[in-house]
């Protein structure tokens, strides 16, 4: 076992967290398998280091967390675009809102993901997962199971989009957001309108941004 031993430590530079990552993903490619015990042999766990080497798995873990993002369907990789601007932590309700669709369509492209167990339920409840199929609304809270997974997330948007991509965030939290309950929430809706600032062409925008601001 010392060789991969030696590999893993090579690529993961001995943290817990990208060790589990790392395994998970050989495990994932089949590189790294489980032969049941049986009359003839013990069993026990195998893997090839010619092929493992071959994979060329990135030392840089933001580098594996895209690779894996990547493999998602395309409807969670964009929902989980979105979930990384909001931050490490979420709402399912404004997740929805910027997604622009029904709460338990949102939740259904963002389920991929939990399996993966990228995306984790934040809550008092233990939710198994039939429940939390079959009534998506149990859990409105959720993180990221890393910081790193959610900046992988983050760079799946082209640099060219992200000004837009927050701007559209911006507009949506401000749009639904009554003016009395604005100051709840002025962070976050500065942080994003900020970021989309050099696109505003409206003059009323800009100055109902720099009232913000002020605030």
């Amino acid at each position: 076992v010392k060789p991969l031993a030696e590999l893993v430590v090579r690529k993961t530079q001995g943290n817990p967290f990208f060790v589990n990552e790392f395994l998970k993903t050989l495990y994932q490619e089949n590189l790294l398998t489980f032969k049941p015990p049986s009359s003839s042999t013990k069993g026990g766990w195998q893997w090839n280091m010619a092929q493992i080497e071959a994979l060329a798995i990135t030392d840089n873990v933001v580098e594996l967390m895209i690779w894996k993002l990547k493999k998602l369907p395309d409807s969670t990789q964009q929902v989980l675009r979105l979930v990384a601007c909001l931050g490490n932590q979420f709402d399912l309700n404004t997740l929805s809102l910027i997604h622009e669709k029904e709460a338990s369509e949102t939740f259904n492209d963002l389920w991929p993901a939990i399996q993966e167990g990228l995306i984790l339920p934040v809550s008092d409840l233990e939710a198994t997962e039939v429940e939390l199929i079959n009534y998506p609304l149990l859990i409105l809270n959720y993180k990221f199971l890393h910081d790193r997974v959610q900046q992988a997330a983050y760079t799946l948007i082209d640099d060219s989009h992200k000004k837009a991509v927050h701007l559209q965030i911006g507009r949506l939290l401000l749009a639904n957001t009554p003016a009395q309950y604005r100051a709840e929430r002025i962070f976050e809706l500065v942080d994003h309108l900020n970021v989309g600032m050099s696109l505003m062409t409206d003059e009323r925008e800009q100055l109902e941004l720099a009232t913000l601001n002020l605030e």
